[in-house]
């Protein structure tokens, strides 16, 4: 009877490939961003804010239309401040910003008015229908033939 036991091959060496691998799935579990356009979305993402009650997570814009939204509609006895506290410490932030009164120091000061664009003269509509009609009245010039 044979008794020896089958030898398993010995293994290979990883390539190139299987390491890069390994050390990519290594720095995706660490929060390590290599490619370029994952890069670019992260640059891009807008901030997200979580309602301390109900922990849905909002996307924070400009304006926080859809914050307010939520706010008022699925929680109406709570604020602001008690669902996103970040958010409405923003808001009168700005909020303060924009009620001070920008400081000139003068009368000048400030910002500017918009001015109307200019408008053409009339005489400009004269010159344009004589130059025209001067181009139109010229003798047509002969091609050079026979």
């Amino acid at each position: 009877p044979n008794t020896k036991r089958p030898v398993p091959p010995p293994t290979m060496p990883l390539g190139n490939k299987a390491l890069k691998k390994r050390q990519q799935a290594a720095d995706a579990k660490a929060g390590i961003v290599r490619n370029e356009t994952e890069k670019q979305k992260l640059a891009k993402k807008k901030p997200e804010e979580k309602c301390l009650i109900c922990m849905q997570i909002m996307t924070v814009t400009k304006t926080n239309t859809e914050i307010r939204n939520h706010v008022s509609g699925k929680h109406p006895t709570s604020t602001m401040a008690q669902c996103f506290p970040t958010v409405a410490a923003d808001d009168e932030a700005q909020a303060k910003a924009a009620s001070e009164p920008a400081s000139g120091g003068g009368s000048s000061g400030g910002a500017k008015k918009a001015t109307a664009p200019k408008k053409k003269k009339k005489g400009n509509a004269d010159a344009d229908l004589d130059m025209l009609m001067a181009g139109l009245s010229a003798a047509p010039k002969k091609k050079g033939g026979k």
